[in-house]
């Protein structure tokens, strides 16, 4: 059964309130929501997203607190009881490294095999 979703993600800009550090996206990062549904038994559905579910936050936005703003445009399935956003940040390539064996190297660090 295929899932149609018609999420509409974007950032939100707004003036420091504070001098100290306040949490916000960054910028020159490419992020994408995703949505997952849950039933009343607890079981969820894969991660599912659309084209308009990804945003860009501009650099002239990195002096502003930048926060993301989603709707979910389209109907939950019928079994659904509840749903829940994911955010990705897609800038940059990531690898995963299987490792077999450490050791341990003579300036205090360690060797991955």
């Amino acid at each position: 059964m295929a899932t149609k979703v018609n999420i509409n993600a974007s950032v939100q800009s707004n003036k420091h309130t504070t001098t100290a550090g306040e949490k916000s996206l960054k910028s020159l990062r490419t992020y994408q929501l995703g949505v997952v549904y849950k039933d009343k038994y607890g079981r969820e559905t894969p991660v599912f997203t659309n084209e308009d579910a990804s945003f860009t936050v501009p650099k002239n936005l990195s002096n502003t607190k930048n926060s993301i703003t989603a709707f979910l445009k389209n109907e939950s399935p019928y079994w659904a009881d509840s749903y829940k956003f994911f955010i990705k940040e897609t800038s940059n390539e990531y690898y995963n490294a299987c490792m077999d064996r450490w050791y341990d190297a003579e300036d205090g660090n360690i060797w991955l095999s």
